[in-house]
């Protein structure tokens, strides 16, 4: 039975905040030693980068899949009832500002640390959300993604978007994504080459499996629980270990370490345990957690995601030339990368949007001013 849209849900919140400091600590820990992206590996070059952290933080890549079926729930839930323009302005006003404000900061820090020709050109694939090509922090590859996904969502939902209608393309996303997965493993594709193929990705073929399963899980919660939605959801989770499994075997070839996938399996069944609870565990948590707080740490999540990578692997290394040894450098950034992602979210962010919101309601009356009118019928 339907039940009213809580305002923030903690659990969700929470797990945010995790799955961002899990990908923080993948990258801190495990791939600016083993695996860091060519910016990086310029600037940590000649560092005595320790691996002894490898073990406790190789997995926290999953936090990425965690993303996404937050994002499948999140979507689902705000969806409903808003019409097509309503909800790609409310995507607008989320994603841009934020992303637009990290961005200039890596430029900025970049400019300095890793000066290349084609920095500019990055930041303009970033603040533009353009899809295809080097970005100027690796991290922004799953914003086409997120993207993608608001698109087909946003093309159903009419006057007025319904759990009907979001469910549906959801679980087409799914199935083809299942589908994806079940020729992959009969072809004997290899991981690497199918998961990072980027019009792949665009599709959501391999990544749509966890959207459809924060859809699902929002649909069995505020609805309710049928057999129909317990099957998919049972076949989308099987998917999803599916992708857990390829994306762990890519990560330890590149790492070049021996690991199985059952660590980030079951991290990230935890994860989707917890989303199915979340509103049942919402009136407890109310009463340990200041609600505020959480949403707090949920609008830092996005930013922190954003901003550890490029221009953090730029802070440990000028931490560690000036002397640190690695593991104060690390936790200092790690700091302040958390400060500073409170900063946006609390300070930077709302200037940006409410600027933001705005120039979209001043564009959106001169279209509908400059728009011919339909006659009116005799």
């Amino acid at each position: 039975m339907a039940g009213p849209k809580p305002r923030t849900i903690i659990a969700l919140d929470l797990l945010r905040f995790a799955s961002a400091l899990m990908v923080v600590a993948f990258h801190f820990g495990s791939a600016f030693a083993l695996a860091p992206s060519p910016t990086s590996a310029e600037m940590l070059a000649g560092l005595p980068l320790s691996t002894a952290g490898v073990g406790a933080t190789w997995f926290g890549w999953v936090g990425v899949e965690l993303f996404f079926v937050i994002s499948g729930f999140v979507i689902a839930m705000s969806a409903q009832g808003a019409s097509t323009g309503e909800f790609l302005r409310r995507r607008a006003l989320r994603l841009l500002p934020a992303a637009w404000i990290c961005a200039t900061v890596t430029l900025a820090v970049l400019w300095f640390a890793a000066p290349s020709p084609f920095l500019l050109r990055q930041w303009l694939r970033a603040v533009s959300f353009w899809p295809v090509g080097n970005s100027i922090d690796p991290s922004y590859w799953t914003l086409g993604i997120e993207l993608a996904f608001y698109l087909v969502i946003a093309a159903g939902l009419g006057q007025a978007g319904t759990l009907q209608r979001i469910e549906r393309r959801a679980v087409w996303i799914g199935a083809l994504s299942a589908g994806f997965w079940l020729f992959a493993r009969l072809a004997d594709w290899g991981a690497p080459q199918m998961m990072d193929y980027r019009p792949f990705q665009l599709l959501m073929l391999p990544h749509g499996c966890f959207f459809a399963l924060g859809v699902l899980a929002w649909a069995m919660l505020h609805d309710r629980v049928t057999r129909h939605r317990m099957v998919l959801f049972t076949l989308l989770t099987a998917t999803a270990f599916a992708e857990i499994t390829g994306r762990a075997i890519e990560r330890a070839q590149a790492l070049g370490i021996e690991v199985g996938p059952t660590l980030p399996i079951a991290v990230f069944a935890a994860g989707l345990i917890l989303v199915l609870a979340s509103l049942r565990l919402q009136p407890t948590l109310e009463t340990m957690i200041d609600a505020r707080l959480a949403t707090t740490l949920g609008l830092m999540t996005y930013p922190l995601y954003l901003i550890h990578q490029e221009a953090g692997a730029a802070l440990v290394t000028a931490l560690m030339h000036a002397g640190l040894p690695m593991a104060l450098a690390f936790a200092a950034t790690l700091a302040l990368a958390i400060g500073f992602s409170w900063w946006v979210a609390r300070r930077a962010e709302p200037i940006v949007k409410s600027a933001l919101s705005r120039a979209l309601d001043t564009t959106t009356a001169a279209i509908a001013v400059a728009a011919p009118r339909r006659p009116t019928p005799l």
